[in-house]
């Protein structure tokens, strides 16, 4: 139907349409949004392959099969939106996706028959949503003796909030389940989501010193320096009076071992790097 039309920029099919047939928008190149009716029931083989310029695809809840190469060669797509509670079934020898490193979105409760689905589980991420405008963000410790976090809930997609994650006296942070190391932690809600927070119990803090005043620690493990608790804006400085980390964090790798100085706030700590 519209075969190389390169110059086409968008489309909204109206709502009669109940097929997009093959290779309807084949090699339409300057593509990059198209409207794709809740009538639509099928997507045919080869329907929007190389279109290059399609940034993202909404599938509507009632279709049941896409053809392969649907959406073949469409370098880039940043998100695939399937409303679909039933992954539509794909039909063919060959894919429908070139890759799949684009996110995919489906309805809450439906990720697990996505992900056990041929054709969607080759998605390297899969979020599931309500489609409603709201993410839930769901947090936990990997043990709650270790520790706690904060910043759960639901939110407005697009959101920004803040996760922290609150060890117990004789634990620290490592890092999240998803390899992120950041703690107190920034995210945008663009769907559901579970993180959990990897807390691990605390190395024997030999020829370190603590704080005598209160329960901060600072210990040492694998050539990174562990703060027990965020202390705001902190500084470490080699013997030779040489700042090497200024910034906010509780986990702060060196390269060299020796001594050095921390200060956090009213506190200056000696830490020995083996």
């Amino acid at each position: 139907t519209f075969w190389g039309c390169s110059g086409l920029k968008s489309v909204t099919i109206p709502e009669s349409v109940t097929s997009i047939g093959a290779s309807a928008f084949r090699k339409c190149s300057g593509l990059k949004s198209v409207t794709i009716p809740a009538s639509v029931t099928s997507i045919e083989a080869c329907a929007f392959i190389y279109c290059t310029g399609l940034t993202s695809v909404t599938i509507p809840a009632r279709v049941t099969s896409i053809g392969a190469w649907a959406f073949y060669g469409c370098t880039s797509l940043i998100s695939v939106i399937s409303l679909a509670e039933n992954p539509p079934y794909h039909y063919g020898d060959d894919s429908v996706f070139l890759d799949y490193s684009a996110m995919l979105f489906v309805p809450r409760g439906c990720k697990k028959a996505y992900q056990g689905a041929d054709e969607w589980g080759r998605f390297s991420t899969i979020y599931e949503s309500g489609f409603d405008g709201t993410g839930w963000v769901t947090v936990q410790p990997n043990d709650t003796s270790m520790g706690r976090v904060t910043g759960g809930g639901e939110y407005e997609i697009d959101e920004e909030i803040t996760l922290e994650a609150v060890p117990n006296n004789g634990y620290h942070f490592v890092k999240w389940d998803d390899e992120n190391t950041d703690n107190p932690r920034t995210l945008t809600v663009i769907a559901d989501i579970t993180l959990t927070a990897i807390f691990e119990k605390d190395a024997n803090p030999t020829a370190n010193e603590n704080s005598e005043a209160d329960n901060f620690r600072v210990y040492v493990q694998d050539h990174t320096i562990y703060l027990s608790e965020d202390r705001g804006s902190v500084q470490v400085y080699n013997v030779a009076g040489q700042c090497v980390y200024n910034g906010h964090a509780t986990a702060i790798p060196v390269q060299l071992g020796g001594v050095y100085i921390l200060v956090a706030n009213d506190k200056r700590i000696k830490v020995l790097v083996k």
